[in-house]
């Protein structure tokens, strides 16, 4: 048994795969025939991204918003008139 996990672990060994040619010939697959395990593990990882990716999103919001009061703050501090050409500029 040690051998194998040595065989399947070393990155050096190629080993063969297989493939079916035509699925309607393989057995259909089962609940029990299922690795409970991996799945959890992907479903926590899917999880994890799905938190990190809302964490970017309130990131670049925030970015977004600061940049938005920055460029009123800069805004505030210009002639009337030329505020009027910028926003018709930006929108």
């Amino acid at each position: 048994m040690e051998d194998i996990v040595k065989c399947v672990l070393d990155p050096s060994v190629q080993l063969p795969e297989f493939h079916a040619k035509n699925l309607a010939r393989l057995p259909p697959v089962d609940v029990s025939h299922c690795d409970v395990s991996a799945i959890l593990l992907e479903l926590r990882a899917l999880r994890a991204e799905g938190r990190s990716m809302g964490q970017i999103a309130a990131t670049v919001e925030t970015i977004d918003l600061s940049a938005g009061e920055t460029l009123v703050r800069i805004v505030a501090g210009i002639h009337p008139w030329l505020v009027c050409r910028i926003i018709g500029t930006i929108v």
